[in-house]
């Protein structure tokens, strides 16, 4: 009878639902070939922006533009349909930042719009020093922290959490900061959901010379572990 009891307990047990797998819903990896071959969609502006892949160690993806006043080069990939403020999520990139104005605050930009909110994490670096800020719903600039940008590659990592609409914004393993959907601009349209990354200033200030990044890795997982 006990035996029957406990097949039955586990027989119950497995039909309950676990916790939710990870996902991974867009991945771009130097080492593999240009963005487009991976999925990705480039939109750009008529510019004088130079990109390409430079081969080392590690492969890396070039963004840099020269004194042209319009400087875009965007890599996107659509998310999933469905309502992505109701599910945990992460994006992450590793990259290099030589240059970047914070004048023109998404000239080197890693950003999530789920719908509802554009999660866009911006980097800065003018005359060596460096942070990692956002766009607010002013559409400036606002630092979060300092990060060494331009030495070595690092890798910025956004989680984001259901329970509380928040993300959490750590680099290099070091968290940097937190924001919440007020600190953030919401999205022009409520079925906007893709991550981008690159440059998103179509034009920038007159006085910005350039910006220059080295784009390793991307990705964006649904109910990251």
């Amino acid at each position: 009878m006990f035996r029957t009891a406990s097949l039955l307990t586990i027989a119950w047990l497995s039909l309950l639902p676990g916790p939710a797998r990870a996902s991974e819903e867009a991945l771009f990896d130097a080492t593999l070939g240009a963005p487009v071959e991976q999925g990705w969609r480039r939109a750009a502006e008529e510019s004088s922006t130079l990109e390409g892949l430079l081969e080392g160690d590690p492969a890396a993806w070039r963004i840099g533009g020269s004194t042209s006043s319009v400087n875009r080069i965007l890599y996107t990939h659509p998310l999933p349909e469905g309502s992505l403020a109701q599910e945990a999520w992460s994006a992450e990139a590793t990259l290099r930042v030589v240059e970047a104005s914070a004048e023109a605050p998404r000239d080197v930009v890693l950003e999530v719009l789920d719908g509802v909110s554009q999660w866009a994490l911006c980097f800065v670096r003018v005359r060596g020093e460096a942070t990692i800020g956002h766009l607010t719903p002013e559409g400036s600039y606002k630092a979060l922290g300092e990060a060494a940008l331009a030495d070595a590659f690092g890798t910025l990592q956004a989680r984001y959490d259901p329970a509380t609409s928040s993300l959490e914004v750590t680099f290099n393993g070091e968290r940097i900061g937190t924001l919440t959907r007020d600190d953030v601009p919401p999205t022009a349209h409520a079925h906007q959901r893709r991550i981008a990354w690159g440059d998103n200033n179509a034009a920038a200030p007159a006085d910005h010379a350039r910006s220059e990044a080295y784009w390793q890795k991307v990705r964006f997982l649904l109910n990251p572990q």
